[in-house]
């Protein structure tokens, strides 16, 4: 078991949180649209960095039955512990 998924409950927000998840449904909705929502090709500057993990936590917390940040705090704890 990886050692985050213990406080996952308990991390705190950062402070562009919200920013990534955002930056993640806009990335899922432009590849579930095929290419047609272009959102994400111009929201912010967030199209100079990966959404690869922004998109995957986006497409988990649509199936996810605890909270957004919750999931997205256990999918990380889960993401560093897999090196």
């Amino acid at each position: 078991m990886c050692p985050g998924a213990v406080h996952f409950p308990r991390l705190w927000r950062h402070l562009d949180e919200d920013v990534h998840n955002w930056y993640g449904n806009f990335v899922l909705d432009y590849y579930l649209s095929f290419f047609g929502d272009k959102t994400a090709l111009h929201w912010r500057d967030l199209y100079n960095y990966g959404a690869v993990f922004d998109m995957m936590a986006a497409a988990l917390n649509r199936v996810s039955p605890i909270g957004v940040y919750e999931t997205r705090h256990l999918l990380n704890a889960w993401w560093e512990s897999s090196d």
